[in-house]
């Protein structure tokens, strides 16, 4: 006969078990206290900072390689530390990445200390005001976006099969120091520059200022090229940026990056209509890239799908386009979807769609790829709630 009190018995287990975790967790806590003290940490950094600032100066010795990838690999896991970030940057700590980051000479070997040294940078800012300021003292913005536009010669119309050094899948950071690819370095570089502009409206102005969000679009763009060039795995490894799934990461970082600097609108609506929404929105190739190519490269990545659905939806909002008084022309056609007639009805001449039809057409391959979700609520993913969002939103006359 079943045991009326067999659930009981199970939760006392389940108590007693989350007890002992919680204890177990103390006690480690407690050790770690007792080994790792922060000055410790302190002597660890300066010592980093020295050696790598050493091998800065006396000329990039590529047989260091391993060992200063080491460096910054454990400088990047100390920097989550806000302590530790802060004492990194009293140490002069982003001045050494500036140089890293500042020598546009340096061969494709080197690529991966450039990434690590973007990465320490990123890690260091999160949720820091102090040393997001010291970055901005440090030029990091302007090194940063520098390494977006180096190796950019790669046109966005023309595929091409040069090769060039492609990166490792080897998760290790420090493990393939110099096989890392343009796309893993640029990445890293939109890595820093989202971290750095979150909430930090001094570095929001100095990035629209130096050409920040045509730089971001421009390496996003010629990413798009890695991805759609890319159809098999062999292909990938032969694009210039480096493989697919580096360039449909470098994607999703461009257009996380665009929502929600776009976003901040609600936290500075003035900044917002004066500045920012004519920079990003004044780019012509941005609405061509969101309503096609993007949303079709999302088909091989759910959490671009997802981003990507995010940013077109904060685009197409009612009230989006009202905010402005002369809204750019590049934006124009995006803009007039939410209120133009019903796709269903009307085609352009010669029967070819418009393009809120052939929007639509890549919504319901979304829906088809990743609209599901059987852990969610009625069975349907967030990427199908925003499909299904904006599929209406397109159906409807104003």
């Amino acid at each position: 006969p079943p045991d009326p009190d067999a659930a009981k018995r199970q939760e006392r287990r389940e108590k007693v078990k989350r007890a002992m975790e919680f204890k177990k967790a103390k006690f480690w806590a407690k050790k770690y206290q007792e080994v790792f003290h922060p000055e410790d940490d302190a002597k660890l950094i300066k010592a980093i900072l020295v050696d790598v600032k050493e091998w800065l100066q006396q000329g990039w010795n590529a047989t260091e390689l391993p060992r200063i990838s080491q460096h910054l690999a454990d400088l990047e896991d100390l920097s989550h530390q806000i302590d530790n970030a802060v004492d990194m940057t009293s140490m002069g700590g982003l001045d050494v990445i500036f140089e890293l980051l500042s020598r546009d000479d340096a061969e494709p070997r080197y690529m991966g200390v450039q990434s690590l040294g973007l990465w320490v940078a990123g890690t260091a800012v999160q949720n820091n005001d102090k040393v997001k300021q010291a970055a901005l003292q440090a030029n990091l913005i302007h090194a940063a976006l520098a390494h977006l536009r180096s190796n950019s010669s790669i046109s966005t119309t023309t595929t091409t099969t040069t090769t060039t050094t492609t990166a490792s899948s080897d998760p290790d950071p420090s493990s393939s120091s110099s096989l890392r690819s343009v796309a893993y370095l640029r990445k890293k570089a939109l890595y820093f520059l989202s971290a750095v502009l979150d909430s930090n409206l001094d570095a929001q102005k100095v990035f629209w200022d130096i050409g920040g969000p045509a730089t971001v679009v421009r390496a996003w763009a010629e990413s798009l090229q890695g991805v759609s060039s890319s159809s098999s795995s062999s292909s990938a490894q032969h694009h210039p940026l480096g493989s697919e799934k580096e360039n449909l990461g470098l994607v999703r970082k461009a257009v996380g990056l665009t929502h929600r600097t776009i976003s901040g609108h609600k936290a500075d609506p003035e900044r917002f209509l004066h500045g920012l929404v004519r920079v990003w929105l004044g780019i012509p190739e941005l609405c061509e890239l969101l309503t096609t190519t993007t949303l079709r490269a999302a088909l091989k990545d759910e959490r671009l799908a997802e981003d990507a659905l995010k940013l077109l939806t904060l685009l197409l909002d009612d009230g989006f386009a009202a905010q402005m008084e002369e809204p750019p022309s590049a934006c124009a056609a995006l803009l007039s979807f939410s209120s133009s007639s019903s796709p269903s009805s009307s085609l352009s001449s010669g029967g070819t769609k418009n393009p809120a039809e052939s929007l639509i057409d890549t919504l319901v391959a979304l829906d088809g790829a990743f609209g599901r979700d059987e852990d969610m609520h009625g069975g349907v993913s967030t990427t199908g709630t925003l499909v299904a969002s904006l599929k209406e939103k397109l159906s409807q006359t104003k």
